[in-house]
């Protein structure tokens, strides 16, 4: 297990890490550290690991379908990396985006363009976000985006998101590997969402994880021009020369479905929440020199200013989620958690 130096440092700070996270939750199921009940339906979508496993695109997938069903909807977001200072901000008040992604984060900026209609807040203290909302927008439903570990929050049901990044590690407890969490910590999950291209039913069974379970997906859907927002099918990639550009926790999984699309991909990766400056753009010219395009994730484009590259066809690509598998089992077991009591 432990194959290398580096690991033999890690792991005994992966035990004080483990300990802390055992004594917080503890604290929690005691009663000695309070959680609080909004006043509406609370769904929480998260995952042991860290970085990126579709949370994103699962709280846009599942804010839309609750939409559609006529129920007011808002998100609550902590704002990683935001700058617009502490306390409760309005990213969004279901009209007009009102901040950023410099002030709010790149996730709910991102949320709050491609769900019209829906509120998105941020707020270290999802608490004070949620009563924020519902003092405001009256929502029915509030999704807590990146939740599972965020336990000052009751909520009615716990979605949990599994893919392939739990059998990378012999031992996964960070920073030894990627889990927030040991894997026994996912029976706090109502729910488990997990990707249907690393991960099986009978993977979630081995690490005992027994909970409804739905497969998913994260496809991509359309190329969308930076400055003009013109939408065009993926089919465009086919034949292209690309420049890939990602400032993702995963950037790998872009890469490879530009290159499944049928894109002549060369890739250009930074690190994950990056800040796009002058500096930056002009590697980004650099490195597209002979490529017909260049293309960024959705998440980066809200952090990217296409102007700065005058001259270039430059787009994000578009994504969402399809369930592929036990949909109807999945719909009725959430409704029935969220609306047994109401």
């Amino acid at each position: 297990m432990l194959c290398s130096p580096l690991l033999r440092i890690l792991y005994p700070l992966s035990l004080v890490y483990g300990w802390g996270v055992a004594l917080r939750l503890a604290l929690y199921n005691r009663g000695i550290c309070s959680a609080h009940r909004l006043p509406c339906k609370v769904i929480s979508i998260g995952n042991l690991t860290l970085g990126g496993s579709g949370k994103t695109p699962v709280v846009a997938y599942l804010a839309g379908m609750f939409t559609k069903a006529g129920k007011r909807v808002a998100i609550l977001s902590r704002g990683y990396r935001g700058r617009a200072g502490a306390g409760t901000q309005l990213v969004s008040d279901g009209t007009n985006v009102l901040l950023s992604a410099k002030e709010a984060g790149d996730e709910p900026v991102m949320l709050a363009r491609n769900l019209p209609g829906v509120p998105v807040i941020t707020n270290k203290d999802r608490y004070q976000a949620g009563l924020y909302a519902c003092q405001r927008f009256q929502p029915q439903l509030v999704l807590l985006d990146d939740g599972f570990q965020h336990l000052a929050l009751i909520r009615d049901v716990n979605i949990l998101l599994v893919d392939e990044k739990i059998l990378e590690n012999d031992f996964p407890l960070f920073p030894a590997g990627p889990l927030r969490e040991p894997l026994r910590n996912g029976d706090r999950a109502d729910l488990i969402m997990y990707s249907s291209r690393g991960c099986s039913v009978d993977d979630l069974k081995r690490f005992g994880l027994n909970q409804p379970a739905v497969g998913f997906m994260v496809k991509p859907v359309r190329l969308v021009e930076l400055g003009t927002g013109a939408a065009r099918p993926v089919s465009v990639l086919r034949g292209q020369r690309v420049l890939a550009v990602a400032g993702i926790a995963r950037p790998e999984r872009f890469f490879r479905t530009i290159t499944e699309l049928g894109g002549d991909c060369k890739a250009l990766s930074f690190p994950d929440h990056h800040l796009f400056r002058g500096r930056d753009y002009s590697k980004i010219g650099q490195a597209a020199a002979g490529c017909d395009m260049i293309v960024v994730t959705e998440k980066d484009a809200v952090r990217f200013d296409s102007s700065a590259l005058a001259g270039w066809n430059i787009f994000s690509l578009g994504v969402e989620v399809s369930l592929s598998s036990g949909q109807e089992r999945f719909m009725k077991t959430l409704n029935q958690l969220l609306y047994s009591a109401a």
